[in-house]
């Protein structure tokens, strides 16, 4: 059917039977969070003539139709679907709509190359770190790479998770990418191969995150693209304008590698080392008295319940707690409406080792450990009862004895109230008789933060988390694997060791090898 082409920058909600002729610029499928289910969704990012993105989604029953119809670099022109109002989390384009592909939907190719194939939008290292880590948009990034930092691995419930780190420079300043799963093999492939010098990289649809203060760029699974030296004109204009900024390009590359590189062991952390070796142990006077911020274990009583708490919160895939406005389910850390919600823990626990008392906050993946059931069974068989009544189950808990590897956050008792959050527990009576024997007392006494890692008895320890999901501790030589959701990729690792702002280093905890790099800057 013939009809007028609708530029991008005019598509909007309030406009039908639109037809629009457009360049596929990237696709990909998005899956749920652990990556053990089928896809849900596809992503697209069409781009016009006149340069103008829009993002395209099809729902699941519709992805076998368009990854048919569709294919990356060439041009078509698109009719009868749906426009909507572009939100959420991570939108690959900054148009205020967006583009929802049915079953109606029609797709005919076109023979026409003229739309630009190479559109990108860059933003510089100033522009991303004064976002604060807060953006919603899928970026771009072009930069030289002056450090890479070695594999890193960890492990829960069998499930490897991997990820390596690069440093990005440009006229403004430096950034680190964390990248994981796939994208460590293309950075350690250009490496092998081409990565003698420090190379020009452009990093497309890349997500702005926080961590430990600090903002930092990710790769989004499937998504993001890596271009090593790109042959474009921005790469060849970036590369020759940084000796204007004293920035020598032409310099072997920082890698940093272990002694033991060849090795594929995963080292899995045991409960005993986790809560024997690995952290600083705390009565509760001490933990509630003490100016250190960290993760500390702790042994006590479950004393008893909050009273007037509700022990369970409806929560969106993200394990968010979600709201009720005007009728429709919100997911504020989604930032969209949510059709269904699942009950997950929250308990508020009394707890007492003899000498004071805490309240601790236990979430769904322990007390499902503890209490050997889900919190949708427990709401189930409670019969809708109010969620400020504890079911018997929970109350049985009461005088349970249990090592508590708990938060000690820098915002507690200001930000929040009292409490401190629960982040595993251990019920072993062998690893808790063992914590008792103080003959054999191996914990490090003390911890002091310095320089974004966490220094045990001299010994670094590096820290890998994010703020708005879970957080984790690495441990000398070892990897604390409590709460790292397998399919996560929002968790990020600072590097072995990485030149910061300031000139200073954080020592690795490892002997590594290391081939320095200095950049002169005016």
């Amino acid at each position: 059917m013939s009809g007028n082409i609708t530029p991008i920058r005019s598509v909007s909600a309030g406009k039908k039977f639109l037809r629009i002729k457009t360049w596929v610029l990237r696709m990909w499928e998005v899956y749920p969070v652990n990556q053990l289910m089928s896809s849900y969704a596809l992503n697209v990012i069409l781009i016009d003539a006149e340069g103008q993105k829009i993002e395209a989604i099809a729902r699941k029953q519709n992805i076998s139709k368009f990854k048919a119809e569709l294919q990356e670099g060439k041009v078509y022109r698109i009719s009868y679907f749906l426009v909507v109002t572009n939100n959420g989390n991570y939108m690959g384009s900054e148009h205020e709509c967006k583009i929802i592909f049915n079953e109606k939907t029609k797709v005919i190719l076109e023979e026409d190359t003229a739309i630009p194939k190479n559109v990108f939008n860059f933003k510089n290292t100033a522009e991303i770190l004064s976002t604060g880590g807060d953006s919603d948009y899928l970026i771009d990034i072009i930069g030289l790479v002056t450090s890479v930092s070695r594999e890193k691995k960890y492990t829960k419930a069998d499930h490897v998770t991997r990820m390596i780190e690069l440093e990005i420079t440009d006229d403004k300043g430096k950034i680190n990418c964390a990248l994981f799963g796939n994208y460590v093999d293309i950075v350690k492939q250009y490496v092998a191969t081409d990565g003698s010098h420090m190379p020009v990289v452009v990093v497309q649809f890349a997500k702005i995150k926080t961590f430990k203060g600090s903002v930092v760029i990710q790769n989004v699974m499937n998504a993001s693209l890596i271009l090593w030296n790109p042959p474009i004109a921005e790469a060849v204009s970036f590369r020759n304008g940084l000796a204007l900024h004293g920035i020598e390009a032409d310099m072997p590359l920082a890698m940093l590698i272990d002694d033991d590189d060849d090795d594929e062991d995963v080292h899995v952390i045991t409960l005993e080392e986790e809560f024997l070796t690995l952290y600083p142990r705390k009565g509760i006077k001490d933990l509630n008295e003490t100016e250190e911020n960290g993760v500390f274990i702790v042994l006590a009583q479950i004393g008893g319940l909050l009273d007037g708490e509700k022990w369970w919160y409806s929560a969106c895939g993200c394990h968010r707690a979600v709201t009720t406005e005007d009728g429709m389910i919100y997911c504020g850390g989604c930032r969209r409406t949510v059709l269904s919600v699942t009950p997950r823990f929250r308990l508020k626990l009394e707890v007492d080792d003899g000498g004071d008392s805490a309240i601790f906050v236990m979430f769904d993946t322990d007390s499902q450990q503890l209490l050997g059931k889900t919190c949708k069974e427990l709401v189930v068989t409670s019969k809708g009862k109010y969620s400020h009544e504890y079911p018997h189950e929970i109350r049985s808990i009461v005088g349970t004895e249990l090592l508590f590897k708990v938060e000690k956050s820098p915002d507690h008792g200001t930000k929040f109230d009292e409490s401190f959050k629960i982040k595993k527990i251990c019920a072993d009576r062998a690893v808790i008789e063992a914590f008792k024997d103080e003959s054999k007392i191996q914990t490090p006494h003390k911890m002091i933060k310095r320089g974004g890692s966490h220094v045990f008895n001299g010994s670094t320890v590096e820290s890998v988390g994010d703020d708005s999901t879970n957080m984790s501790e690495i441990g000398t030589n070892a990897l604390s694997l409590d709460q790292i959701s397998p399919g996560d990729v929002s968790a990020v690792c600072s590097s072995v060791q990485s030149i910061g702002s300031d000139g200073s280093t954080s020592t690795p905890a490892k002997r590594m090898k290391l081939r320095s790099v200095k950049i002169e800057k005016e």
